[in-house]
């Protein structure tokens, strides 16, 4: 570019004062013309990136991956996650993250991109080739292409308003009179210790969206893997269901919901209700975080990849703890069976496509499919950030939407409050919800949230009219939402 520049200027030179405008005009621009004709690789090539792309391999479920740049870092998107990779001047890369195994090379350059993407995840080998997509099309390439997703965004031919304008201003007004917001938001974008691992960060305050920041080059409108916040919103499905009258209560036994699968409910598995599939107490021997099931290692893969997932997690024996919960995504996918069969509808996806959720509109809103096509209600939700704040304001406003009204008041009373003394790291569980509370000025606030491994939070504190979105990759950190919600959130607010 410098070259060009230069000859043209070097072309033009002073014309005499004498010659006309016009001809002055003409003589620059056929000088542009020449330049473009002379040297058109080197133009190109200065705007040319050798990786940024998306690349498809022979994979039936997932088969494209996304590689994007900020600033001069590189991130490998694979829905729904991303990972930052250190590439060298050979095309060879690894992930920055030490825990991740995967490494790769680059290769057979051409009009100064790479073609292809030799890439080995924990010993698994793919080949990735290139694909020449629109950037617009990038999402829809990773998720509708995708065998492994079933979609539930609102549908495109109908129009919806925005219930957030752009937040920028607003943002930046924050920054400016809030030094604990400014030292957070340098700690996420200087990559300090687990911060660096936060995608997103939202703040909704008396209704108003205030704060929004997208990190590690994530965009608004890309959606991020909400993990176990899809229990939290499977919680909402069911009392969506209970206001139609689909679901009649509560305390009804589980098995008058799948008939199909009497022969698991013998004996005290009779008494198994809707009720303590919400609250997981009492539940199947199952417990996610102990991780004591000594007749099976994998269970949870197992009944990802069964035919048939609901006999397989019905074949459990019974937890004999009474009085507790024990923590297993399992009983909520008993419950997403119970829902899909009570809303009829051919999976909790299609419900909340078509249901009373649909209100809100969701743009590049999935659901993991497992092999039995039924949705994963335990983990498989993938939102945009902007859509898990939707839900957090839902609950906010006891289940009002816009003047309608998706679930009663009372259920939200009902699903939030503990369900029993069983407590993690001062929480408390409700039905598929957290019950938790932060301090400030020595005063308590209480808080609801939606908590999803690797740092996938709704933090709702109704007594501030405040509700707070995160996304992170803290797979092997802590997810810091409790820590940013007491030394910089509430001292922004509460003076």
């Amino acid at each position: 570019m410098k070259l060009r520049i230069k000859l043209c200027d070097w072309t033009i030179g002073s014309p005499p004062q004498q010659r006309s405008n016009l001809i002055r005009q003409l003589i620059s621009s056929l000088c542009w013309v020449l330049c473009f004709l002379l040297f058109p690789t080197k133009a190109i090539a200065s705007d040319v990136d050798p990786y940024v792309g998306i690349y498809k391999a022979d994979i039936g479920l997932i088969p494209y991956t996304v590689i994007k740049k900020h600033g001069q870092r590189y991130f490998a998107h694979v829905s729904p996650s991303s990972v930052e990779l250190v590439i060298d001047e050979t095309g060879k890369f690894k992930a920055k993250n030490a825990n991740i195994d995967i490494y790769g090379q680059f290769k057979k350059k051409q009009d100064g991109r790479y073609q292809l993407k030799a890439v080995s995840l924990y010993g698994v080998r793919h080949v990735y080739r290139r694909e020449v997509l629109d950037p617009q099309r990038y999402i829809s390439a990773l998720y509708s292409d995708s065998q492994a997703y079933s979609e539930f965004s609102h549908p495109s031919s109908e129009q919806c308003a925005a219930p957030y304008p752009d937040a920028r201003v607003a943002g930046e007004k924050w920054l400016k009179r809030s030094p604990q917001m400014q030292s957070l938001v340098s700690k996420i974008e200087g990559g300090r210790l687990d911060y660096g691992m936060i995608n997103s960060l939202l703040i909704l305050k008396d209704g108003e969206l205030v704060f929004e920041r997208y990190f590690n080059g994530w965009q608004a409108s890309e959606p991020h893997m909400m993990l176990s916040v899809s229990k939290s919103l499977t919680s909402l499905l069911v009392g969506m269901a209970v206001k139609q009258g689909a679901i009649k209560d509560i305390n009804q036994p589980a098995v008058s919901y799948l008939p199909d699968y009497k022969m698991y409910f013998q004996g005290d598995r009779k008494r198994l209700t809707l009720r303590h599939l919400l609250t997981m107490s009492p539940s199947l021997y199952w417990d996610n975080w102990l991780r004591h099931q000594d007749s099976s290692p994998n269970t949870a893969g197992i009944e990802f990849n069964g035919n048939d997932s609901v006999a397989y997690v019905l074949s459990q024996p019974l937890s004999t703890t009474k009085g507790s919960i024990t923590y297993s995504g399992r009983m909520v996918s008993v419950m997403g069976e119970i829902l899909r069969v009570a809303s009829k509808q051919p999976s909790v996806s299609e419900y909340a496509r078509k249901g009373p959720l649909s209100a809100l509109c969701f743009q590049n809103a999935f659901w993991v499919k497992q092999k039995d096509q039924r949705s994963n209600v335990a983990g498989g939700v993938v939102l945009r950030p902007r859509d898990m704040l939707k839900l957090g304001q839902l609950v906010l406003n006891e289940g009002e939407w816009n003047g309608k009204q998706l679930f009663d008041a009372d259920w939200i009373n009902e699903s939030m409050k503990p369900a029993s003394s069983f407590e993690a790291n001062g929480n408390k569980y409700s039905y598929f919800w957290w019950n938790s509370a932060y301090y400030h000025q020595g005063k308590k606030y209480p808080a609801i949230k939606a908590v999803g491994y690797g740092g996938q939070e709704i933090a709702i504190v109704k007594d501030l009219d405040l509700v707070v979105v995160k996304t992170a990759n803290s797979f092997f950190s802590g997810s810091l939402i409790d820590k940013i919600m007491t030394d910089d959130v509430l001292p922004t607010l509460v003076k």
